[in-house]
């Protein structure tokens, strides 16, 4: 939402070439209401703020000797006339806001200092007659709304300010779970390398070089991949309720590999869906395992989402039976697994420990507590001491996500990694010379099953297997380069052609799509058909190379592209082999259903069993 400060009916339009300026101001507003002429000896006032519903017409004098703007013309529609609809347009969506106002204002709550003195409308708004006008001033007190202290980029009133800060996304995290960097496996860098412009800066030999290194790196460690396309039934009717299942048909995999590792058997488990969004993945996973409101489902994401699946995960919109949900809003790198609440066996479920498994579960149709009032225990008892880390006072954990970009499945695997080590110590720093504690990391974990995506996102200081680079001799410079060109496995050429046509294309189509996060996702009833495919980007090397496109084919530089996403995924493998997992990535769908067609799947080893 756009955070002009003023109405979009106050937009300058320049003026005709060779109007005069007694003409300009006199013809400007002769049609507009409640305007007045610019006056010819003030010229100082170049410009009158007129109001219309329609639009905005304003006269400009021209300075003598300078050449006049040319004519711009902003076509705003009229104002919504349906009660509660906000008058504030938003110039970037081409759109009136859709925040709700009150009746009696113009202006939501958002854009209300952009209302009358008086904080209402005024008697001239087509929208509220002057009756009601009078009857609202009478009837509301003046309130004023500033710039929220913690992000100014919302606002506030000023008499809820205290209540806001308290509540408001932006506000410090106290969490014992939340510590600063604790996943990020170097300290950041103060200057990040740009990758792209060391690209474009390339000679011909120089990038034949890197190409030859890498290509020579991927023959030596890349395996053979397996496709394993599978499918799971709670996905039926999503896929015949939907015009583009593209997504359903992800999801529906990543299930199916669920049951094939047998994850969906743990009843009592944690499940964090990490990179969350609406958390869509672990509404069905609900159904999947046909949750009894045993488990914990805990979904972490930086940013705020709006139609949140946490209320159908909780069984408050009409689904018999509630499931525990804690939403988690923090940075995964800064999440520290072992401090999170919702891991301990007593806390979190709605069915208790002690009476679980006694219980028929299939018949139980009520909870014993409301998991927003079990959240709420969680925060305030939080910053207390976290149990011991032991396979019996914690739960086993699965983790899941659905496209998580980059670096942050990199953080991911050290925050699972890391509370695995520490399982089964007094100290839970992972000390333990007489090997009793390899059952109790066996049963920290239970899976992990990532659908990877935009390696070209990944950051050096993030990768967890530093050692497995300096093996192949990557250095910080040769994996910004990988990682840039990664992204060219994902390319789509527009042009099937070598030359400038491309080079132009290409810039105008990665300026709409060069980030690889995920795009806004349907409704539950289905309504996804703005879904868009967020991993295809227009053909990104042809900004990179520049002058050196015609070095490399279009066809050699995506499948260069794929085989550096392969080789960042080799050391995701070897590094959750070394901490005792049995990992791999698997083609888990089609190309023509995602470009990004690959997940990260582990389990613990048997021999740790």
């Amino acid at each position: 939402m756009s955070t002009e400060k003023r109405p979009i009916d106050q937009v300058d339009t320049e003026h005709e070439v060779g109007a005069s300026p007694k003409s300009l101001s006199t013809e400007a507003t002769k049609d507009v209401p409640h305007a007045t002429a610019t006056p010819t000896a003030a010229p100082a006032a170049a410009e009158s703020p007129l109001s219309s519903p329609a639009g905005m017409v304003v006269g400009q004098l021209i300075q003598p000797g300078r050449r006049p703007k040319k004519q711009k013309v902003i076509d705003i529609p009229p104002v919504p006339t349906r009660p509660g609809q906000c008058h504030f347009y938003v110039k970037g969506k081409g759109r009136y806001c859709k925040l709700r106002a009150k009746l009696t204002n113009k202006y939501c709550g958002e854009h209300s200092m952009l209302e009358g003195a008086d904080g209402v409308d005024s008697p001239t708004s087509p929208s509220l007659s002057s009756t009601a006008a009078d009857a609202s001033a009478k009837d509301q007190p003046v309130r004023k709304r500033v710039p929220c202290p913690l992000d100014p980029s919302h606002t506030v009133w000023v008499d809820d300010l205290d209540s806001h800060t308290a509540r408001c996304n932006a506000r410090p995290r106290t969490s014992a779970a939340h510590v600063q960097d604790i996943n990020l496996t170097l300290p950041e860098p103060a200057e990040p390398i740009l990758a792209q412009d060391m690209l474009s800066k390339l000679s011909p030999a120089e990038l034949l070089a890197l190409v030859t290194k890498v290509e020579a790196l991927c023959d030596k460690y890349l395996p053979p991949i397996r496709t394993m396309i599978l499918d799971h039934p709670v996905m039926d009717e999503r896929k015949k309720s939907i015009k583009n299942i593209k997504h359903a048909h992800q999801q529906a995999s990543l299930l199916g590999h669920m049951a094939r590792l047998g994850l969906l058997s743990e009843p009592r488990a944690c499940f964090i869906e990490f990179g969350a969004g609406r958390g869509e993945l672990s509404r069905y996973l609900k159904e999947a395992m046909e949750d009894r409101g045993l488990a914990n489902f805990v979904l972490v994401d930086r940013m705020a989402v709006r139609n949140k699946f946490d209320s159908y995960i909780a069984g408050i919109d009409q689904v018999p039976v509630k499931s525990y949900v804690s939403r988690r809003w923090m940075d995964i790198k800064d999440l520290k697994l072992a401090a999170l609440q919702e891991t301990q066996r007593a806390v979190g479920s709605i069915v208790p420990e002690d009476k679980g498994d006694k219980e028929d579960n299939s018949e139980k149709k009520t909870t014993t507590t409301d998991a927003a009032n079990a959240d709420a225990a969680n925060a305030k008892n939080e910053n207390t001491a976290p149990s011991l880390l032991s396979a019996k006072t914690r739960r086993p954990v699965v983790a899941l996500s659905k496209h998580l970009c980059g670096g942050a499945t990199d953080i991911t695997l050290k925050c699972l990694v890391d509370y695995r080590d520490a399982f089964g110590d007094s100290d839970g720093n992972g000390h333990d010379d007489d090997g009793r504690n390899d059952e109790e990391r066996a049963q920290a974990i239970r899976g992990i099953l990532i659908a990877l995506c935009c390696h070209h996102c990944c950051r050096h200081h993030m990768y967890p297997n530093q050692a497995f680079l300096e093996e192949c001799g990557i250095t910080e410079r040769d994996f910004a380069l990988i990682t840039r060109m990664s992204s060219w496995g994902v390319s789509v050429n527009t042009t099937k052609t070598l030359g400038s046509e491309e080079v132009v294309e290409a810039k105008e189509g990665e300026a709409k799509k060069d980030t690889g996060l995920s795009a806004s996702k349907g409704d539950e009833d289905g309504d996804d058909d703005e879904e868009e495919d967020e991993h295809g980007l227009v053909d990104t090397a042809a900004k990179d190379l520049e002058s050196n496109i015609s070095v490399l084919t279009f066809q050699r530089r995506v499948e260069l592209g794929l085989r550096c996403k392969r080789l960042l995924d080799v050391g995701r493998v070897r590094y959750l082999e070394q901490h005792g997992f049995d990992a791999e990535v698997v083609y888990y769908t089609d190309p023509d259903t995602s470009l990004e067609n690959l997940a990260l799947m582990a389990v613990p080893k048997p021999s740790n069993q």
